[in-house]
């Protein structure tokens, strides 16, 4: 009798996050959010044929279950780390696959009543810890074979399974994937050959001001490679999941530890950077920092500073398998503590607004050659009296300005007001004539 599969329960998941990004605001606005791209959920229906050509020989997942663990554990993935000894294997066979660009049903082993949750998870994780495979598609379906397996089966769109050079279940076809990897390479080494730095934090402040000025945030959400390090490398578009996951990439090539946190800005979906430096965590979100000039707002924050206007997603490890395993829940897979301040931007700088002793803001503005000068309130209660009374504090720091800067040819013509950072530009003038 023909061995009948039972999976019949084929979920489909997206996976993508609504990216959101400040606008640039010319007085004491505070940053907007994009409205969220649409949806798209269908149903894959997997015949039970499809499971049973997708039990190949074990070559076709993973030449060596112990070899592939061996070489995710080396290359320090951080995700990976968080995993079940059960999500770590569909991890690690996920990835050879995927790497191969597999389009069939892949089996990952043995399932329990948590394979959904647990293949959720692990994709996740393996999205977060390798943006090098850019291709991976966000729509994928899960299966249980008679016999006890978890498998799935990824798909570019939410209506077919369907594989072909003309739609092809990944972002790329199997013919494109070696040109478009040694583009994503070239792209890395053109960025990686500007670095002088040689310390963690100029490093990342280097690779943070050149994606700023190299990425162009995109408005089309429809195209899935705006969510990728491709798309912000090669293309130069993304959205802040692009952003993301190229800094991520880019880190790593300086042996920078880093990862990838879903949560909310302003109430519309976003991803963002957690990087390692000195042992501690710090939040980076280079999308809201690229405004029409570089701003460093969201450069290395503790979580109290990030929480200000970011919410985070919960850990996997506390959200129920159901919730797992919706494929519409955000979720984090081992968020650290941001307690440090060290490496904040305007720590390390010293840029920072007391209304009651400006001198040093004007100073740094008649010192430098930059037309926008950004600094961070000493406090929150500092931000909202200034936003109150902006106008008049201006007119009075032009005032001192001409006082304590005599030559100086140039006056604060403008300012913007952000959720902790005061940015003041500079408007050119003759003195000789006016």
């Amino acid at each position: 009798m023909k061995r009948i599969v039972s999976l019949l329960l084929a979920l489909v998941f997206i996976v993508g996050l609504v990216s959101c990004k400040p606008g640039n605001a010319s007085s004491s606005d505070s940053p907007e959010s994009l409205p969220p791209s649409s949806s798209h959920i269908s149903s894959l229906d997997p015949s039970s044929s499809d499971i049973q050509s997708s039990s190949r020989p074990s070559s076709s997942v993973s030449s060596s279950d112990e070899e592939s663990n061996a070489i995710v554990s080396s290359n320090g993935y951080y995700c990976y780390s968080f995993l079940s000894d059960r999500q770590k294997e569909y991890y690690t066979r996920m990835a050879t696959a995927v790497s191969e660009l597999d389009s069939h049903w892949i089996i990952l082993g043995d399932a329990d009543e948590t394979y959904q949750s647990d293949i959720a998870v692990a994709r996740e994780a393996l999205s977060v810890d390798r943006p090098d495979i850019f291709w991976m598609p966000a729509h994928f379906s899960t299966a249980k074979t008679t016999d006890g397996k978890a498998a799935i089966r990824f798909s570019r769109d939410a209506d077919t399974g369907e594989d072909s050079e003309d739609s092809p279940a990944y972002l790329i076809s199997r013919a494109e994937k070696l040109s478009a990897a040694e583009k994503l390479n070239d792209a890395v080494a053109k960025i990686v050959s500007q670095i002088t730095a040689t310390e963690p934090y100029e490093i990342e402040l280097q690779l943070h001001d050149i994606l700023c000025q190299h990425i162009t945030y995109s408005a089309n959400k429809a195209d899935p490679m705006v969510y990728t390090a491709y798309g912000a490398l090669v293309d130069g578009q993304a959205l802040c999941e692009g952003y993301s996951r190229a800094m991520q990439l880019l880190l790593r090539h300086f042996g920078i530890s880093s990862t990838l946190v879903t949560g909310t800005a302003r109430g519309e979906g976003h991803m963002w950077n957690l990087v390692n430096l000195g042992g501690e965590w710090y939040h980076l979100d280079v999308t809201w920092d690229d405004l029409s000039s570089v701003s460093h707002e969201y450069f290395n924050l503790s979580d109290e500073q990030v929480l200000l206007d970011h919410a985070i997603s919960g850990n996997h490890t506390v959200l129920s398998s159901s919730a797992l395993a919706s494929g519409v829940t955000s979720f984090n897979i081992g968020v650290p503590s941001c307690a440090a301040s060290a490496q904040n931007y305007f720590i390390r700088t010293g840029f920072t607004y007391h209304k009651d002793s400006p001198e040093g803001l004007l100073d740094l503005m008649a010192s430098t050659a930059d037309t926008m000068v950004e600094v961070r309130f000493a406090t929150i209660e500092e931000r909202n009296l200034f936003a109150d009374s902006a106008a008049q504090t201006i007119e009075a720091l032009n005032t001192l300005l001409t006082e304590r800067h005599p030559t100086a040819t140039f006056y604060i013509g403008g300012y913007s007001v952000s959720t902790s950072v005061l940015r003041l530009y500079k408007t050119e003038y003759n003195k000789t004539t006016d």
